[in-house]
């Protein structure tokens, strides 16, 4: 039957969608983490510091080489004065600016 997808094409499709979703989420934190610590005039090392995170992984999450697990999140959320919930800041994915600061 043409025109008819397998379980197993059906399966990859949404595994696609899953991962392009994952991708636009993870450039959304780090554009965000990245604009709020500029905005806060911290570097990389200072904000590491603050939120008790190595400042290496503050850059590797930066440069999106890594996502920075939920208590990391919040942890760099709250240093960088983050007032709203720290899962907010992917709010920009789904409506544009999200809520949060002061």
């Amino acid at each position: 039957m043409k025109g008819a997808q397998t379980h197993h094409q059906r399966s990859a499709t949404r595994h696609e969608r899953s991962a392009t979703h994952r991708e636009r989420s993870n450039a959304v934190i780090v554009r965000r983490i990245t604009k709020l610590r500029q905005e806060a005039g911290l570097t990389k090392f200072a904000l590491g510091i603050l939120a008790h995170i190595h400042p290496s992984r503050v850059g590797q999450t930066e440069n999106g080489h890594v996502v920075p697990y939920p208590v990391e999140l919040e942890r760099l959320a709250r240093a960088l004065g983050w007032e709203g919930e720290p899962a907010a800041l992917l709010d920009e994915v789904e409506s544009g600016e999200p809520d949060g600061r002061p």
